[in-house]
Protein backbone atom coordinates (compact mmCIF):
# COMPACT_ATOMS: atom_id res chain seq x y z
CA UNK A 1 0.00 0.00 0.00
CA UNK A 2 3.07 1.94 1.07
CA UNK A 3 4.30 1.65 -3.20
CA UNK A 4 0.62 2.99 -4.75
CA UNK A 5 0.70 6.39 -4.03
CA UNK A 6 4.18 7.34 -4.81
CA UNK A 7 4.22 5.26 -8.19
CA UNK A 8 1.04 6.12 -9.57
CA UNK A 9 -0.41 2.19 -9.52
CA UNK A 10 -3.96 2.39 -8.54
CA UNK A 11 -5.57 1.02 -5.23
CA UNK A 12 -6.87 -2.72 -6.24
CA UNK A 13 -8.10 -2.68 -2.52
CA UNK A 14 -11.98 -4.70 -2.22
CA UNK A 15 -14.88 -2.68 -2.29
CA UNK A 16 -18.10 -2.81 -1.08
CA UNK A 17 -20.92 -4.35 -3.49
CA UNK A 18 -24.40 -3.80 -3.84
CA UNK A 19 -25.05 -6.93 -2.19
CA UNK A 20 -22.75 -6.33 1.16
CA UNK A 21 -24.13 -2.81 1.31
CA UNK A 22 -27.81 -4.48 0.63
CA UNK A 23 -28.39 -7.27 2.49
CA UNK A 24 -32.53 -7.65 1.04
CA UNK A 25 -30.80 -7.77 -2.73
CA UNK A 26 -32.51 -10.59 -4.44
CA UNK A 27 -29.07 -11.71 -5.64
CA UNK A 28 -28.70 -12.75 -1.87
CA UNK A 29 -30.36 -15.69 -1.63
CA UNK A 30 -29.36 -18.86 -0.27
CA UNK A 31 -27.96 -21.69 -2.04
CA UNK A 32 -30.31 -23.97 -3.69
CA UNK A 33 -29.37 -27.79 -4.49
CA UNK A 34 -31.59 -30.08 -5.82
CA UNK A 35 -30.28 -33.45 -7.53
CA UNK A 36 -33.65 -33.85 -9.93
CA UNK A 37 -32.46 -34.82 -13.37
CA UNK A 38 -32.48 -31.70 -15.03
CA UNK A 39 -29.97 -30.95 -17.30
CA UNK A 40 -30.83 -28.22 -19.21
CA UNK A 41 -30.59 -24.49 -18.73
CA UNK A 42 -32.45 -21.66 -20.29
CA UNK A 43 -31.67 -17.82 -18.98
CA UNK A 44 -34.67 -15.56 -19.49
CA UNK A 45 -35.11 -11.92 -18.47
CA UNK A 46 -37.50 -10.68 -16.19
CA UNK A 47 -38.74 -7.56 -13.98
CA UNK A 48 -37.30 -7.74 -10.12
CA UNK A 49 -40.77 -8.24 -9.06
CA UNK A 50 -41.52 -11.52 -11.45
CA UNK A 51 -37.83 -12.77 -10.47
CA UNK A 52 -39.29 -12.11 -6.64
CA UNK A 53 -42.66 -13.91 -7.42
CA UNK A 54 -41.00 -16.77 -8.75
CA UNK A 55 -38.74 -17.38 -5.75
CA UNK A 56 -41.52 -16.75 -3.42
CA UNK A 57 -43.35 -18.87 -4.67
CA UNK A 58 -40.58 -22.08 -5.16
CA UNK A 59 -39.86 -21.64 -1.73
CA UNK A 60 -43.60 -21.49 -0.41
CA UNK A 61 -43.92 -25.27 -2.41
CA UNK A 62 -40.17 -26.20 -1.46
CA UNK A 63 -39.61 -26.97 -4.59
CA UNK A 64 -36.46 -26.43 -7.08
CA UNK A 65 -37.21 -23.48 -9.67
CA UNK A 66 -36.84 -25.93 -12.77
CA UNK A 67 -39.98 -27.56 -10.81
CA UNK A 68 -41.84 -24.73 -10.33
CA UNK A 69 -41.90 -23.72 -14.07
CA UNK A 70 -43.24 -27.17 -15.39
CA UNK A 71 -46.05 -26.74 -12.87
CA UNK A 72 -46.58 -23.12 -13.82
CA UNK A 73 -46.19 -24.43 -17.68
CA UNK A 74 -48.83 -27.30 -17.51
CA UNK A 75 -51.16 -24.94 -15.57
CA UNK A 76 -50.66 -22.46 -18.31
CA UNK A 77 -50.92 -25.17 -20.74
CA UNK A 78 -54.26 -26.92 -19.26
CA UNK A 79 -56.08 -23.31 -19.31
CA UNK A 80 -55.52 -22.28 -22.34
CA UNK A 81 -56.60 -25.97 -23.25
CA UNK A 82 -55.21 -28.92 -25.77
CA UNK A 83 -54.92 -26.67 -28.80
CA UNK A 84 -53.18 -28.62 -31.70
CA UNK A 85 -53.31 -25.64 -34.31
CA UNK A 86 -50.54 -22.84 -33.30
CA UNK A 87 -52.81 -20.15 -32.87
CA UNK A 88 -52.94 -18.33 -29.39
CA UNK A 89 -55.83 -18.07 -28.04
CA UNK A 90 -57.27 -14.79 -26.21
CA UNK A 91 -56.24 -13.93 -23.20
CA UNK A 92 -57.01 -16.70 -20.59
CA UNK A 93 -58.23 -16.48 -16.69
CA UNK A 94 -54.59 -17.75 -15.80
CA UNK A 95 -52.97 -15.12 -18.42
CA UNK A 96 -54.79 -12.21 -16.65
CA UNK A 97 -53.78 -13.48 -13.13
CA UNK A 98 -50.24 -13.82 -14.08
CA UNK A 99 -50.45 -10.35 -15.55
CA UNK A 100 -51.71 -8.87 -12.51
CA UNK A 101 -49.30 -10.97 -10.14
CA UNK A 102 -46.74 -9.14 -12.35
Amino acid sequence: MKLLKPTGFPDRSARITDTESNPDSLTSRKPRRYTTGRNRQINVKASDATVALFYRIADELEQPLGAVLELALKALEAERGDKTDNTWPSVSTAERTISLMI
